[in-house]
């Protein structure tokens, strides 16, 4: 009977649980990979209708997935994209809400109903 010798190892490293560094925890909850509809909801928040809501639904689940890849839980290959998505809606929000300020501030002014002016 022969004992292995501990100095040639050549197991590569695992956590406590015995999964490889950087690999998908099977055990831990996963979701499946939202980059695309992150993504999406960045694009859509560009569109002046509804880029309120889209740009703070893409920065807030972008955030959170990125969270997610970052221990595990997600795909790696979803960073990108997620990042990409979440760009978008916080560029949209920001702008936005530049654009609101500067409506109350009166530099951009508003038609008034009774203003035909802009029509020929």
């Amino acid at each position: 009977m022969s004992k292995a010798d501990p100095g040639q190892d050549t197991q590569p490293p695992h956590d406590a649980v015995g999964h490889q560094p950087g690999q998908v925890d099977p055990t831990k909850d996963t979701r499946e990979n939202r980059s695309s509809v992150v993504l999406l909801c960045g694009f859509l928040a560009l569109i002046p209708c509804g880029g309120w809501i889209l740009g703070c639904i893409a920065w807030s689940m972008g955030a959170a997935d990125l969270n997610r890849i970052k221990r595990g839980e997600m795909p790696p290959e979803a960073r990108d994209a997620t990042r990409a998505g979440m760009i978008l809606g916080i560029i949209s929000v920001v702008y936005q809400l530049v654009v609101v300020i500067l409506i109350m501030m009166g530099v951009i002014p508003l038609p008034s109903s009774n203003d035909t002016s802009f029509i020929n």
